[in-house]
Formats: structure tokens, sequence, C-alpha cells
């Protein structure tokens, strides 16, 4: 058995102490809702979404975070239609007074679908398919960091 040194410590309303401990990147959940036209760039109804992006951002300045577009399988040149996705929505908390450094994008075509094409074929009309496949396009965000100093 190992002898172990029992000291008491008394801490006063006067010292202070250091904590350092590191966080583990986090995925927002129940996130805001932005997603775009079939082949597109172009928005759809996201202007909330953004403005509910842009006040955490505003909120609390000191977390970096990665914006993650996707597409459905039915669109064309996916990976760089992503891409594109991810900046568009960049360039427009950019445009609102967000750092770029605070942004990081990463695009993922077609790679992680919310709906499968299995499920969407299984959909009875064209206007059920069409919802389903634009649950796909869409943009997702991650918390990277909880330390960004300007």
């Amino acid at each position: 058995m190992q002898n172990h040194d029992k000291r008491k410590v008394y801490l006063r309303q006067d010292m202070t102490f250091v904590v350092n401990f590191e966080l583990k990147p986090a995925i927002c959940r129940g996130q805001p809702e932005i997603v775009f036209k079939k082949n597109s760039t172009d928005l759809i109804g996201s202007d909330d979404s953004l403005y509910v992006i842009y006040q955490i951002l505003l909120d609390n300045p000191a977390i970096v975070i990665e914006i993650n577009a996707h597409c459905d399988t039915g669109e064309k040149d996916v990976q760089a239609l992503s891409d594109s996705r991810a900046q568009i929505v960049k360039s427009k908390l950019i445009e609102k007074g967000i750092n770029e450094r605070r942004m990081k994008i990463k695009g993922f075509g077609s790679s992680q679908l919310l709906v499968t094409n299995n499920y969407i074929k299984e959909a009875k009309t064209v206007e059920e398919k069409e919802a389903l496949r634009s649950k796909n396009r869409r943009t997702t965000f991650k918390v990277l960091s909880f330390d960004f100093k300007e």
C-alpha cells in the first residue's frame, strides 16, 4: 500500500483558480433549416434561418463553425455544387458582419443523405418525391472551437 501525503487545504474567497480543459467539436442539433433549389445555389425561404445562425455567432463571438452543404443524388456535379452552397451561406454571413475566419466550409456532395433513394421511390406522388429530395439539399453547422480571437 502506498503512503499518500494527506493534508488539509483551506480555500479563501480571494483565491483564483485556473482550470484548463478541452472541448470536443459539437454538432448543433435542431438547427435552422437552410435549403436550396434543385441544381442551384439559390436559397429557398432561408432568411429567418440565416438570421438565427447570424445571431448565434453574434452572441458567441469566440466560436468557429463549419458550414456543411449537401446535395441530393438527382443533382448534377454534386461536389462542386455543395462546395458552392457552403460558400454562399458563408458569404451571406460575412455580408452581415461575421468575420470570415470564424467559418470554414465543407461540401459533402450527396454522400450524407437524410432521405435515401429507396425511401423516395416509395413516395406516391411526384410532389412527395420532390419534397423528400429537397430534404437532402441542405446546410448543417458544426462548432469547431470556442477560442476565436480577433
